[in-house]
């Protein structure tokens, strides 16, 4: 099989080389190159073949400045028995009123799926679930040290999400956990 006729050669390639690695260019993109080489009127090569060029080169990885998204997986937690990891949530209840509605929290044992705790406002906030869960600790004599909590985060509670708003009340022993909060105690 016979190399095509418009192959770059080697001299090309490793100008584009040089070039997608000076210093204004290598945290960009071939997508992004492609177009300022062409605003400043050089043409080296199309997007696919830097991309190929950049590959083989193992210099496609991650070019951005920021840090690469990496995909963690959250913190797998496994009730062995009962008050061990509860899960709560917040559900809108229809009012006799067009348009308002009334929010049930509920605090959920996942081993024995017993309602730990439940009570219906007429807001929704992140004090009001913090102190749903304070009570339900009380009301059941729990130390919540070894409590895994689930929450979703819910940006409508006064605009912190439920790690904020668990976190302000007490009831979190570090850093965001993927939705799993690990309240410190109950007094």
């Amino acid at each position: 099989m016979s190399e095509p006729a418009n192959k770059l050669s080697v001299e090309e390639r490793q100008r584009v080389l040089d070039i997608v690695n000076a210093p204004e260019y290598r945290d960009l993109s071939p997508h992004q190159i492609v177009p300022r080489l062409a605003d400043e009127g050089l043409y080296l090569a199309s997007e696919s073949t830097l991309y190929r060029i950049l590959r083989e080169e193992n210099l496609i990885a991650h070019r951005e400045r920021s840090r690469p998204a990496s995909a963690r997986r959250p913190a797998a937690h496994v009730a062995t028995g009962a008050n061990q990891v509860f899960s709560w949530d917040i559900t809108y209840l229809y009012s006799p009123v067009r348009g308002r509605f009334f929010y049930l929290y509920l605090i959920l044992d996942i081993w024995s799926r017993k309602i730990m705790g439940a009570r219906v406002y007429k807001e929704e906030s992140m004090d009001l679930a913090a102190e749903l869960f304070k009570d339900t600790c009380l009301r059941h004599d729990l130390d919540a040290q070894g409590i895994v909590l689930h929450a979703d985060d819910y940006p409508d509670t006064g605009g912190r999400g439920a790690h904020e708003g668990f976190h302000d009340a007490g009831y979190l022993a570090g850093p965001r956990c993927h939705g799993l909060l690990q309240p410190p105690g109950c007094q």
